[in-house]
Order: structure tokens, then sequence, then C-alpha cells
């Protein structure tokens, strides 16, 4: 079963008529005509009594119309809150670093942009084992910046092309 398929019935149920809702649904009459044959062979039942003009719901069809609203809804409710979750993700800046840092440097550093950036779009880290691990993150895309000590044993400045180092202080 398709949404599509479920569209084309809701607007053939509102109008009664296949070739205006064919021209809502901006398909061609007979592809319009196969779809809503697809949604009777998938529901297995005619849904529309084509013998009249316009053309009527059978039983089957009025039992199904509220089914086939409330399917739409859902998916396209379901949609929604997922791209809304994602947009919400996107527009966070993951930062990853060491919990002494989370602690000590990063709320007065975060404070500091909070004019330039909203304080919610913040996520910190601080789960990562190793230094190694830290910069996986970065290349798997789980973060965004890694806020660390410069130690004398790993040489940030040659680590990998893609990253941009900047040291403060």
């Amino acid at each position: 079963m398709e949404l599509k398929w479920l569209e084309d019935f809701l607007a053939l149920s509102a109008e009664g008529n296949f070739r205006i809702a064919a021209q809502q649904r901006c398909v061609s009459q007979p592809a319009f005509s196969r779809r809503i044959q697809a949604l009777e062979a998938w529901v297995e039942a005619p849904l529309i009594d084509r013998t009249c003009q316009p053309s009527q719901l059978t039983n089957a069809g009025i039992l199904f119309l509220p089914v086939a609203q409330n399917i739409l809804d859902s998916a396209l409710a379901g949609k929604m809150d997922v791209q809304n979750l994602l947009k919400e993700d996107r527009e966070k800046i993951r930062f990853s670093t060491l919990t002494s840092l989370a602690h000590v440097f990063l709320p007065a550093w975060l404070k500091s942009l909070q004019n330039l950036i909203e304080a919610n779009q913040f996520v910190v880290k601080t789960n990562y084992n190793t230094i190694d691990d830290y910069f996986d993150a970065l290349v798997d895309n789980s973060v965004d910046f890694l806020i660390c000590y410069e130690s004398p044993q790993y040489n940030f400045q040659n680590t990998n092309e893609n990253f941009f180092v900047h040291k403060i202080g």
C-alpha cells in the first residue's frame, strides 16, 4: 500500500468524480483509476461504486474511509515528528571534552558565546575513553568540536588534514 493511494481515495470520496479527483491529484485519470484499483486490491474489497454518477463509496469504502484518513494523518504526523527531531539535532552544536574541562572551562566559554548562539543549542559529550575515541567521534560526525588539553605526547597538528586546530590561551 502507498500513501498516495490513500490520498487518491480521500480525494475521490470528497469529489465523487474520477476526472476531477485525478486533476486535483495532478495525475492522469487512467493512472488515478489504476491507483484506486491497486488500493482496492490491497484492501481486497471494492471501495467505490462506479455504476452511479457521482461515484459513491461502497459499504467497504465507508468503513475504510476513516481508517484511510487515520493512516494518512498518523504517517504525516510521524514524518513531521522525525523531521522536527532531526532539525533540532542539526541545530545543536556538539562538543566532546574531558569531564574536567566540561566543568571548569566550558561553562564560562559557552556563556561568552551566548550572545552569538542560543545556549540550548549546545551538547557536551564526555563519555569517551581515549583521545583516539574523541578523534573517532569527530571523524564519524558524532561531535562537531573537540575541546582538550594540549599534550606533548600527541601532535594535534598532524592528526588529520580535515581537522582545524586552534589553541586557546
